[in-house]
């Protein structure tokens, strides 16, 4: 569907029409690589609060990377880009004020507890009154005798419906205090309140995070080709990099443009390609580990769909120019000229006929 709709009847692009659409496509991109269609698809449609998507997400990235920045700075993004700094600044103070009390636990539990036995007294009062319709009658005159004519309440219809959302709001609060005296709770919502106050009080500017948190995503890959087994997991990873550095991380500008991010990508691809080498999956081209990534990396930086469908050709032209055309099955797709100085020994492949990039 992606495909489809950057069709424009006569080529694919991809065309941003609001403000920050280049940011919610990277961010989208970057967790389809790190968790998949299938776990982003069940996130979305799974319809039950039981599952914590984000807190699976979490645990497997930081599986990978051993901390949580990534997470913590596309948390810093979403939240500059939103605007909402003046909105949010009554939720920081009020984090703020509750991470101080909780400073003297001792103390803040006692509280919690005080609090717990008086809203107890409450609701079981307030269920007492909801069981019987005379109490609920008599309570009724009770209140609205010390009422304003204009705030007195019309119906036991209506007081019933105060009373039933007063006691369910007793009752959240309740769940939420024994949540808080399991001293386990108490370290995670400690925790929770000081991120969330590292986050909101973030004063960075939106594209330097946004720089910072692409930077940790390809720590999370550097550190995921590592723990690849397989073949066809490396091959997808190719496919994964072509396409990532070919997104956009401003109106303008295109990864590949960044020269510490396209640095990196051409870092891992170069661990990745070696390994594909190793395995036989990859032709070896040269036996100098740099040459012959330098030679796999143009073949595969090409529009050719099908990465195992490539064929190179090789040519010397004199001592110090290699010709290399790259081909999408046997219909040329690109070529160009590699100074270097040839020898004997430059390639370890054929000249001057086709060669099947992948075994």
């Amino acid at each position: 569907m992606e495909i489809l709709s950057d069709f424009n009847g006569w080529s694919w692009d991809k065309t941003f029409t609001k403000k920050f659409d280049y940011i919610d496509n990277l961010i989208y991109q970057n967790l389809l690589i790190i968790l998949g269609e299938k776990f982003l698809t069940e996130w979305r449609s799974y319809s039950s609060t039981k599952r914590d998507f984000l807190e699976e997400a979490r645990i497997f990235i930081k599986y990978f990377t051993g901390n949580d920045r990534y997470l913590k700075n596309i948390y810093k993004v979403l939240f500059l880009k939103s605007g909402n700094k003046k909105d949010i600044a009554d939720t920081v103070r009020q984090n703020r004020k509750l991470l101080n009390k909780m400073e003297d636990k001792n103390k803040f539990i006692q509280d919690l507890k005080n609090y717990k036995l008086k809203i107890t007294k409450r609701l079981q009062k307030i269920e007492l009154i909801l069981s019987d319709f005379k109490i609920m009658e008599k309570e009724l005159i009770k209140i609205n005798s010390k009422l304003d004519d204009t705030k007195k309440i019309k119906s036991v219809k209506k007081y019933k419906q105060i009373l039933t959302k007063e006691k369910d709001t007793y009752i959240y609060k309740i769940s939420e205090i024994d949540y808080m005296l399991n001293s386990k709770n108490f370290a995670k919502k400690k925790e929770l309140l000081e991120n969330s106050i590292e986050l909101f009080e973030c004063y960075d500017e939106l594209d330097e995070v946004l720089l910072y948190s692409q930077k940790e995503f390809l720590v999370f890959l550097d550190k995921k080709v590592n723990k690849i087994k397989t073949r066809d997991e490396m091959v997808d990873l190719l496919y994964e990099l072509r396409y990532y550095k070919n997104l956009k991380i401003s109106k303008d500008v295109y990864i590949y443009e960044i020269k510490e991010l396209n640095d990196y990508i051409d870092k891992i691809m170069k661990k990745a390609i070696t390994m594909l080498c190793k395995i036989g999956a990859i032709k070896i081209i040269s036996m100098d580990i740099n040459l012959n990534f330098e030679i796999i990396k143009y073949a595969i930086d090409t529009k050719i769909i099908e990465l195992e469908k490539i064929k190179l050709y090789f040519e010397k032209e004199d001592k110090e120019n290699l010709i290399i055309k790259v081909y999408d099955k046997d219909v040329i797709e690109k070529q160009g000229r590699k100074k270097m100085k040839i020898s004997e020994k430059t390639l370890d492949v054929k000249e001057k006929r086709k060669i099947k990039l992948f075994n």
